[in-house]
């Protein structure tokens, strides 16, 4: 976010995006059949990322469609008030809250499910979404931060406006009623982050920074 303020400073400063590891992070050879779409939340339970909205939403999304399922990784200090949401609503046979996972359980969890949520009240860069686009999920994001330069609406994924319930829902059951987009979204949001994300990609903008500066002095 800083960067156009900064290129305004230096008009010389170039922006480089952070590298993912494309080869680790990517789709699985071929997905176990189930009965339920899953819906995926990786981060922080804090405040800032605004879970309260997220579930609320997937509570109503429920009530039209039963076969959906919402897992929830990370730990913060919002999770005790999260789960007493989560048993107030009366849908804890729908939601499951996995804690902190790393390396292989990570990448795991993110193969086995079908779309990523991020409804966060301000992103800066959110690498859990580009990790969730390369292992091939669609993603539903708050026009929030840097997420709008991440998900092309439409395309990868969907942008919705932060705290609006109905739309949020409406984007999840979207999915449910055209299973086929998912794939389709998915492959899109995979080819974006190879493309933009991967470690290739960065060392060569960085490699020809250096080039540029070399060849000027």
């Amino acid at each position: 976010d800083i960067y156009p303020k900064i290129k305004k400073w230096c008009n010389n400063a170039e922006y480089v995006e952070v590298g993912l590891d494309s080869n680790y992070f990517k789709p699985p050879k071929k997905k176990p059949s189930k009965e339920t779409i899953d819906f995926l939340f990786v981060g922080r339970l804090v405040k800032v990322k605004n879970l309260f909205y997220l579930i609320k939403g997937f509570c109503e999304a429920l009530k039209e469609n039963k076969k959906i399922f919402l897992h929830i990784v990370g730990e913060g200090q919002e999770r005790n008030n999260l789960e007493a949401l989560v048993k107030k609503l009366k849908i804890t046979n729908f939601i499951k809250f996995h804690g902190v996972l790393y390396k292989e359980n990570l990448l795991k969890i993110y193969q086995n499910s079908d779309v990523f949520l991020i409804t966060s009240e301000y992103e800066s860069f959110c690498m859990v979404a580009i990790e969730a686009m390369a292992c091939g999920l669609p993603v539903i994001g708050t026009k929030a931060g840097f997420l709008p330069s991440l998900i092309n609406h439409g395309e990868t994924g969907f942008l919705v406006e932060l705290n609006n319930i109905k739309e949020i829902k409406e984007k999840i059951l979207f999915f449910t009623k055209n299973v086929d987009k998912i794939r389709e979204f998915g492959s899109k949001a995979r080819n974006f982050v190879e493309k933009n994300f991967s470690w290739e990609e960065s060392a060569k903008k960085i490699e020809k920074i250096y080039y540029e500066v070399i060849n000027r002095n």
